[in-house]
C-alpha cells in the first residue's frame, strides 16, 4: 500500500467521531481485505496503539492471523534452521498473541514437543 493509503486508513480509524462499533466494523473490512501477507493486521495493530485497545477487534486480529499463518505455518518457522526466522516468528506471536496460549495442551509447544519427540533429534541437531 502506499503511503497516503496507509494514513488516510489511519486517520479514519482514529476519528473521534467514529464509535466503538464503527470502528471494530472497520477493522474487520480492513482484515477482510488482506491478501494473506499480514500487511493489514500491522494496519489494525497500529489502529490499536493510537485508539486504544478493544478486545473486541484484538480478537478479529488473532482470528485474521490465524487464518493466514496457520499452526504448521508457525511450527515449519520455529524449527527453520534461520535464526532469523525463528526470531520473526516468536516476534510475530509475542506481537499479535497468537496463538494466545502456545503452552496448552494442544499448544504449538506441545507440537514442538511431540516432533522432537518423534525424531528422537539430537540437542546438536536441535536450532
Amino acid at each position: 500500500h502506499s503511503r497516503w493509503n496507509r494514513e488516510v486508513l489511519q486517520f479514519t480509524a482514529c476519528m473521534p467521531q467514529l464509535n466503538d462499533k464503527t470502528f471494530e466494523d472497520f477493522c474487520l473490512l480492513v482484515l477482510k481485505s488482506d491478501d494473506g501477507t499480514g500487511v493489514h493486521c500491522e494496519l489494525v495493530q497500529d489502529f490499536l496503539k493510537e485508539r486504544g485497545a478493544s478486545e473486541k477487534v484484538k480478537e478479529m486480529l488473532r482470528s485474521r492471523l490465524k487464518e493466514i499463518r496457520g499452526t504448521d505455518f508457525m511450527i515449519t518457522g520455529l524449527c527453520h534452521p534461520s535464526l532469523e526466522l525463528r526470531n520473526g516468528v516468536l516476534s510475530e506471536m509475542k506481537k499479535f498473541g497468537v496463538p494466545p496460549d502456545p503452552f496448552a495442551v494442544d499448544g504449538i509447544v506441545a507440537k514442538l514437543k511431540q516432533i522432537v519427540k518423534e525424531r528422537k533429534l539430537l540437542k546438536s541437531e536441535w536450532n
